[in-house]
């Protein structure tokens, strides 16, 4: 459970009306009605973000299981988001069966997934962007604290931050994405963090040149080969295909980045090229294992390598519990790992973040959780069409 969240939805409600305990009823009881008085009292919907992939108890779908320890924190707990603008919760209605009825429109389907902590799996994660444009216009604040008390530009309920558009890459879309935009409590997260981001891969990269440049002297050096290997890359390993994938690996870079590598080509880095071209002009040189070990030494000292982000990969091990997932609507977010193909991204009136809702049939919903949409956290997706779209669903 995210304290924090829980505390935020309970210090909107009115004294007068705050929980009264009761030790009759049965755990069951005690968690729906704590999420009917925070939403009542609270008039947000906030406690929804509590809501876990993995409950223990069974419970109707809006209900957070309390009992679970909320490991990745929750979208919703940032204020800086208003995805549902001025759209307010004026219709939400508790019904029997322990169902509840608000209202909203359907954003987006989703069409793709995967788990987000494989973001450095590069090849696969470029072949899953493939779905999002080149280049995605953008409307978004200007940086700031995402968190300042009593800043009303950055309230849901307050005026909302005047947006400008902006320009984004592929690149960029996921690495603001899997961060939620926000870095160190600055939204949108400054662009140094996409600096960080790109140094994870390039230091990936790095290591990958290193081993394969030692696969190059392996065969008349087994005792330098064995050294380096348990000595420098922490174990020792098969390193017979790493020339493979270091060509994988930088190909699949090349073109999350936008540039032009024909289909089917596989391309390096150019100062292993160039350190391959040595060898091959060398062969018959006693000293090809101590360039090797230049060349290693080179990439080890780089700033890539010792210094780019320890931050952003934290980052990306925060959220190991959600899942990226792409609409068909060409937009990239992040949610729960329960979440699967054609679950739909609902705004909710009310609500500060999307949600990924389960159709049932005839107008219920299961709810699946919150949800990062890079390009909506804003209130973009609210305008006068989908305010025409509104209607009322039931969550079960």
């Amino acid at each position: 459970m995210s304290e924090e969240a829980l505390l935020q939805a309970r210090n909107k409600a009115e004294p007068s009306v705050w929980f009264r305990v009761d030790y009759a009823l049965s755990p069951d009881e005690i968690f729906i009605q704590t999420a009917r008085f925070l939403i009542r009292s609270s008039k947000s919907l906030t406690v929804l973000s509590l809501k876990e992939s993995d409950p223990k108890m069974s419970l109707p779908s809006w209900v957070p299981d309390l009992s679970v320890e909320c490991t990745a924190g929750t979208i919703g707990q940032y204020d800086c988001f208003s995805a549902s603008l001025s759209l307010e919760a004026s219709n939400t209605v508790f019904l029997d069966y322990n169902k509840i009825q608000l209202s909203g429109f359907k954003v987006a389907t989703i069409k793709k997934s995967m788990e987000s902590i494989l973001f450095m799996d590069v090849p696969r994660i470029t072949d899953f962007l493939q779905y999002i444009p080149p280049l995605s216009v953008i409307t978004c604040p200007k940086t700031k604290k995402s968190r300042q008390k009593g800043d009303k530009d950055w309230s849901p309920t307050g005026t909302p931050a005047p947006l400008h558009a902006v320009e984004q890459s592929r690149c960029e879309v996921l690495w603001r994405t899997l961060c939620r935009d926000v870095f160190d409590d600055m939204h949108p997260a400054p662009s140094e963090c996409g600096e960080h981001f790109l140094g994870l891969w390039e230091a990936k990269i790095d290591q990958l040149q290193a081993k394969a440049a030692f696969e190059l002297v392996k065969g008349d050096n087994l005792a330098l080969r064995d050294a380096v290997e348990k000595g420098l890359f922490g174990s020792a390993m098969n390193i017979g295909k790493v020339r493979e994938q270091l060509g994988v690996f930088y190909t699949a870079l090349q073109r999350i980045l936008g540039k032009d590598v024909p289909p089917g080509e596989v391309v390096f880095p150019p100062k292993f090229r160039e350190f391959e071209r040595y060898c091959s002009a060398n062969a018959e040189k006693i000293w090809i294992p101590y360039e090797a070990k230049i060349f290693f030494d080179e990439l080890c000292n780089s700033q890539r390598l010792i210094n780019y982000t320890r931050d952003f990969y934290q980052t990306g091990q925060y959220n190991h519990e959600r899942y990226l997932f792409i609409t068909h609507e060409g937009q990239l977010g992040l949610g729960q790992r329960s979440l699967q193909i054609n679950d739909e991204v609902w705004i909710l009136a009310g609500a500060n973040v999307p949600f990924v809702l389960r159709p049932v049939g005839a107008g219920e919903y299961r709810l699946i959780g919150e949800a990062y949409v890079h390009g909506i956290m804003h209130g973009q997706a609210v305008t006068d069409k989908s305010k025409a779209e509104v209607k009322n669903i039931v969550l079960i």
